[in-house]
């Protein structure tokens, strides 16, 4: 395989361009600003040829930047089909391999190649450069529609086409004289000089892999370099498992966000790298360039996965709510959804960029995305029932409920499962599907608890000790400050079998169950004290035998308790069927709770 000469001297290239460069430009900004003549054929070919021309007369003259003007005459290509990341490094190499092409073919003259007039009078769309697979044709339609460039078949034909014609000499009167396309394969007008490269071994300018040998040590030295920084960066990464995502110090943050930001840096500094001094080309710089690009993506979806979840934790904290509350975790839910959404979207971006048929694949994975849908069936109602739940919101982190008849406190609420610790501690994982079908009871949002009991009272008891009894019940419960009016329910209910049955139906005011205990305590004591005062006791039960000797009732309490029953009915204040009203404001919150009990 031929070389770049560089040994050919710059007298030599200098007066092949001064020869073939045509008229020296008298301002060259306006110039370089003025667009690219493709309004035919004609043009087209003539501007290719200007361009290059200009761009190694600037070399010549030292300038270390001539990709102004291959840039420039890349704009005669039909670069449709290039992926966007692709699109800077072939828009390049293409025009080397172009100009290459043309210089080991015969000259064409002007006249061979249709103008302005000929388009106008023909309607010409397209024209074959002497017969061959080179074609220039019109845009039909897009922002440069009616231009004439080099078709995208035959950008894509390019190095089949340089292949075929490498091995014979360039022409006479070439646009340049020298290989083009090994010129820029060399590397030369970068950080890498001629003489530098001429001063390397022949074996090193040979190619190996597809390059030339010598640009694989300062790539791969490159890519370990990084390598080798990005692992150190990682080891400097906190550890612990005791580091959440709310510890959002400046030291974490920094040492969290130091292998990502470096990553993201090094990626784009191998792309550049690459493209513009080692000018890796062909496949191995499509494999280069996604690779980056693919690194770029997941070191920014990490930094971005990172800075969401930060300002989740700030807004959970200016929200003043619990790290384990139910609004916090609907909070990072809301978080890690957008870090979904967005890196989904950033990947779209992606795939489309490095050339991936973003629409073949979504459309085979909404084929396959319904088998998946069917394996995965039990998992996506789970999540779908767990969304159900962050919306409805039956329950909160820390509420005490009862699921299926599984009792205990709710720990957390995920996308898949809720887990409740129960009261002997241990942890219960339900499927959030399951929880979405059962019936749930949560008893933190209750605004009162209820007091339900009944009481036996001896056979013996007389009418007017019950009375007694009833009566001092109701004054209990309307003077009680923690037993509600509302629904509140004190009768004889039943002839039992054993006993004489009287049922207590209130509500008490508390809402937790220790609050609760307390107060039933209180009431079950003064509870005793009433049947104690009214000279009867409680029932046993009819097929207990007990063998203590009965002392039988309290003759004083008996004739008291009956003494206080007929002064009620004297004065006509039977608390029956209720306490009058009178009798509720005197005797309304007149205990004294808790000392009372």
């Amino acid at each position: 395989m031929s070389h770049f000469p560089f040994s050919i001297t710059i007298k030599a290239i200098t007066l092949c361009l001064f020869v073939f460069a045509g008229p020296a430009i008298a301002n060259e900004a306006e110039f370089i600003l003025r667009p690219v003549d493709t309004s035919s054929p004609r043009a087209t070919l003539e501007s290719v040829q200007q361009e290059m021309k200009l761009a190694f007369q600037s070399f010549l003259q030292g300038k270390r930047d001539i990709q102004q003007f291959v840039r420039r005459a890349s704009r005669t290509l039909d670069l449709s089909e290039i992926p966007p990341a692709l699109r800077e490094r072939e828009e390049v190499e293409s025009m080397y391999l172009l100009i290459d092409i043309l210089d080991r073919m015969e000259s064409i003259s002007p006249e061979e190649v249709p103008g302005a007039d000929e388009v106008a009078n023909d309607q010409l769309d397209r024209w074959n450069l002497r017969d061959t697979d080179i074609v220039i044709a019109r845009i039909e339609d897009g922002p440069r529609a009616g231009e004439f460039l080099f078709s995208k078949e035959t950008v894509a034909r390019l190095k089949e086409f340089y292949d075929r014609v490498r091995p014979f000499p360039k022409r006479e009167s070439a646009i340049i004289s020298v290989g083009a396309y090994e010129f820029y394969r060399s590397g030369v007008n970068t950080v890498f000089s001629p003489s530098f490269i001429n001063a390397l071994p022949r074996w090193l300018r040979k190619d190996f892999l597809g390059e030339p040998a010598w640009k694989w040590p300062p790539l791969l030295l490159l890519v370990a370099v990084v390598v080798i920084i990005a692992i150190l960066l990682i080891r400097l990464r906190p550890v612990r498992s005791d580091i959440r995502d709310d510890d959002i110090g400046l030291d974490i943050t920094v040492r969290r966000l130091a292998a990502p930001m470096f990553l993201v840096l090094a990626s784009l500094f191998i792309s550049y790298f690459s493209t513009r001094h080692l000018r890796i080309t062909g496949t191995t710089f499509d494999l280069l360039i996604i690779g980056t690009r693919i690194l770029l993506i997941l070191s920014t979806a990490y930094i971005l996965n990172l800075g969401i979840k930060l300002i989740g934790e700030i807004v959970i904290k200016s929200m003043h709510t619990r790290r384990a509350s139910f609004d916090s975790q609907l909070v990072r839910l809301g978080f890690r959804l957008l870090f979904w959404i967005i890196t989904i979207f950033a990947f779209t971006i992606m795939a489309e960029n490095i050339g991936m048929p973003v629409a073949a694949l979504a459309a085979s994975l909404g084929v396959g995305g319904l088998a998946v849908a069917l394996a995965a069936q039990s998992t996506l109602e789970n999540l779908v029932a767990g969304l159900t739940i962050y919306g409805d919101r039956p329950v909160r982190i820390g509420d005490l409920c009862s699921v299926g008849g599984t009792s205990g406190r709710v720990e957390s609420i995920g996308l898949r499962s809720t887990r409740l610790r129960t009261l002997e501690r241990t942890l219960v994982t339900i499927p959030n599907a399951d929880v979405a079908k059962q019936v749930l009871e949560n008893f933190s949002v209750r605004d009162r608890m209820l007091f339900r009991t009944t009481i036996g009272l001896r056979y013996e008891t007389t009418p007017d000790q019950m009375r007694y009894v009833l009566g001092k019940l109701r004054e209990l419960a309307y003077g009680h400050p923690k037993v509600l009016e509302e629904d509140m329910r004190i009768r004889f209910s039943d002839l039992g079998t054993s006993s004489l049955d009287v049922e207590l139906f209130f509500y008490v005011k508390a809402i937790v169950l220790p609050d609760f205990m307390e107060i039933k305590e209180d009431l079950l004591l003064r509870i005793m004290d009433i049947v104690e005062q009214a000279g009867t006791g409680f029932a046993f039960p009819a097929q207990t035998a007990y063998l203590a000797k009965d002392k039988g009732l309290d003759e004083d309490k008996v004739r008291a308790a009956e003494a206080q029953v007929d002064l009620w009915r004297e004065s006509g204040e039977l608390p029956f069927p209720d306490l009058n009203e009178v009798e509720r404001d005197r005797v309304r919150d007149r205990l004294d709770y808790p000392k009372g009990s």
